[in-house]
């Protein structure tokens, strides 16, 4: 396609739902070349009335490249306690693992909040499309799914968690400060709930410690910041077992920290005078499907689709030999082919109520489940499409009774960034369109070509246009939130600024919801039984969740 940036994942979305910043939502973007980002805090007055406040840094480690695909890898299991951290891809080929601190006040939200962590993970061939990241497959298998411009498609691994007693795929971690059991699906089913934790030690004296200094000279009660309280017994040891039972024993003591209900004899051990360190993240490059080859008019994007609890396949677009590719990652069950009958040429996909949407470069089509066709429901003659993004919304007083379709275009043949676009919203009960007015621009274009789409399940939906541009769009605008559009950060900003000032009037009228939830996609697909639920049922409660947005 014409479009000279053909890569729209550029946009990552949290909103933890437990720990510190439950009622925060943290967003990573494309800005520049470098990285745009916003921390938004919901707070509610005593008059039960929601008030905001916000910080939007961009241009935030610009390193001369242009950075295409973002991924959070937080979950609904393992997402209380910050840094929380993301991926990042880029046109080079490289993809960067980033931590993000939040700061208590939004305001004070700045470069110095987002930082990378090592070098690049691994370097890639071409430019990178899409990250995808599956934080439910057990521990060491394939999570992170990656997709480049010249139609491969990778599969790797990623750990947060090394170090460590481990045993049966449980981990005891030191993990940003925060000593954590950690299941062999990912899932925290303990921990000391800290922050500065630097070293835990199992010390001759039969306590296990855990401190904020790793110097042992200075370590003593006030540096403790958790222990067992078993010292006494110098022929302690701690001991996991590959059912998750945590205990510490020796002769006379039998303490159990964590009881997973089942007993093993298989176990691993960490003996007197043994400590854990911090935890340091790991990539594991583990193979390549490159069979495929890129459809000269399309766009490739890597759609996760999730069916029984567990990520089944991806659908995958601009390829050559068939428009929608299912593609089921090796080692699982299912063949991967192209899906008869779709389109060619395909630049985005989005998954619905209503079944699955595909479009071209000028045209929108919905896939029919039980003939197999395709429907052209919708055409552009002055635009080139770019994304889409499903909201599974509903407010049958505006006519909207199942869901919303958003659509990025950008309207100037060349792509460039300082040209203009357009976020549309398709309403399938009425089987209408509409373009979103970008408050406070005049006329329906909105600074910069649009390329990614976020949206959640409010009517809410986040735009990456132009150069450095992230603007938010709201579908229901009434007495609560007039504002249909504003821009969070705006195209083309000087390369020396960090920080955007946060706007007073759309964080007091409208009620943010973006990011409610943190695997894509948005959370329904059309199965022969009906609509089943596309995540995990962890993930269940944040879809939920996004219900009580007035927004």
């Amino acid at each position: 396609m014409s479009n000279s940036f053909p890569y729209n994942q550029s946009i990552s979305v949290i909103s933890p739902t437990s720990g510190p910043c439950s009622g925060y939502t943290f967003i990573v973007a494309a800005s520049g070349e470098g990285i745009g980002a916003c921390e938004i805090n919901k707070k509610t007055t005593a008059k039960g009335a929601s008030t905001y406040s916000f910080g939007c840094p961009y241009n935030i480690d610009a390193s001369g490249q242009s950075n295409s695909a973002f991924a959070f890898l937080v979950n609904a299991t393992n997402q209380s306690y910050p840094p929380y951290h993301f991926l990042l891809g880029s046109t080079s080929g490289n993809i960067y693992l980033y931590s993000l601190t939040p700061t208590t006040n939004p305001s004070d939200f700045s470069v110095s909040n987002i930082s990378r962590i090592g070098g690049g993970l691994h370097n890639f061939p071409h430019p990178i499309t899409n990250i995808s990241y599956d934080p439910f497959v057990p521990l060491g298998k394939p999570n992170v799914f990656v997709a480049d411009s010249h139609a491969n498609l990778y599969y790797c691994t990623l750990s947060l968690y090394n170090g460590g007693l481990t045993c049966g795929g449980w981990v005891l971690t030191l993990y940003n400060g925060n000593l954590m059991l950690i299941d062999p699906v990912g899932k925290t089913r303990w921990e000391t709930n800290t922050t500065t934790g630097v070293v835990a030690v199992m010390q001759t004296d039969g306590n296990f410690v855990l401190y904020n200094t790793a110097v042992a000279s200075e370590q003593s009660y006030e540096t403790a910041l958790w222990s067992t309280g078993t010292n006494g017994n110098t022929s302690n040891f701690l001991n996991l077992d590959e059912n998750g039972n945590l205990s510490i024993f020796g002769n006379g003591t039998d303490f159990l920290i964590y009881n997973s209900g089942a007993c093993s004899s298989t176990s691993a051990q960490l003996k007197s005078g043994k400590q854990i360190q911090p935890s340091i993240p790991s990539f594991t490059y583990g193979g390549c499907e490159s069979q495929y080859e890129p459809a000269s008019n399309g766009q490739i994007q890597i759609l996760p689709i999730y069916l029984e609890n567990q990520l089944s396949f991806f659908y995958v677009t601009g390829l050559t030999g068939g428009g929608l590719l299912q593609y089921f990652v090796p080692g699982t069950s299912g063949t991967t082919a192209f899906i008869p009958n779709a389109p060619m040429n395909t630049v985005a996909v989005a998954v619905g109520i209503g079944g699955t949407y595909v479009a071209t470069a000028n045209a929108l089509y919905l896939a029919d489940h039980i003939t197999g066709a395709f429907h052209q429901i919708w055409t552009t003659s002055t635009q080139t499409i770019t994304s889409l993004a499903f909201s599974n919304f509903s407010d049958p007083s505006i006519g909207f009774s199942n869901g919303a379709l958003f659509i990025g275009a950008f309207t100037t043949a060349n792509g460039s960034t300082n040209g203009s676009g357009s976020v549309w919203v398709y309403n399938p009960a009425a089987q209408t369109s509409t373009i979103l007015n970008p408050f406070p621009l005049a006329g329906n274009d909105i600074a910069g070509n649009v390329y990614s789409l976020y949206a959640d399940n409010s009517g809410h939906v986040l735009s990456n246009n132009g150069s450095t541009g992230l603007t938010f769009f709201n579908l229901v605008t009434n007495n609560n939130c007039p504002t249909q559009s504003y821009a969070l950060i705006p195209n083309v900003v000087p390369a020396s600024s960090e920080h955007v000032a946060w706007f007073s009037m759309i964080v007091s009228l409208c009620d943010l919801a973006i990011g409610v939830v943190t695997l894509e996609p948005i959370p329904f697909i059309l199965g022969v039984a009906g609509i089943v639920s596309a995540l995990p049922p962890e993930q269940a409660s944040i879809q939920a969740s996004s219900g009580s947005s007035s927004g």
